[in-house]
């Protein structure tokens, strides 16, 4: 997935399945995780959700940031 998201080769299916797992990884229950993407991802631009996608492979592969280093 990542690599279709920075090639530019995604669908907004992608993004919004990115979301939705790390929303569920971040502790949500799947049913609400389900809810809040299709509300806060599905329903808005590609331009919005690509950087909050892009944002929850970083903290995968690099873990949260620190306070103050953003």
């Amino acid at each position: 997935v990542f690599r279709r998201l920075v090639a530019g080769e995604f669908k907004h299916a992608d993004l919004v399945e990115t979301v939705r797992l790390a929303l569920i990884g971040g502790g949500e229950t799947p049913e609400e995780a389900a809810t809040l993407s299709r509300v806060y991802a599905a329903e808005r631009p590609v331009a919005e959700v690509l950087p909050i996608a892009l944002g929850v492979f970083e903290t995968l592969w690099f873990g949260p940031k620190s306070e103050g280093t953003e």
